[in-house]
């Protein structure tokens, strides 16, 4: 018996076929993670870099 925390999406078709079970909590429960953007050398970043950057910022703050 073992407890995880997983993204659903990971473990879609486990649940589906039922190798894995959701333990039912009292309360929805969500785990946030701490995600750092960093460039390697941000006065070079190359337009694709940049647009991937404001994408990902973007998505973020909504």
């Amino acid at each position: 018996m073992a407890f995880a925390f997983l993204p659903d999406n990971w473990i879609k078709q486990e649940l589906t076929n039922a190798a894995l079970h959701l333990i039912p909590l009292q309360e929805s429960f969500q785990r946030s993670l701490p995600l750092y953007l960093m460039f390697a050398d941000r006065p070079n970043a190359g337009p694709a870099t940049r647009a991937l950057a404001e994408l990902i910022q973007t998505k973020i703050r909504a």
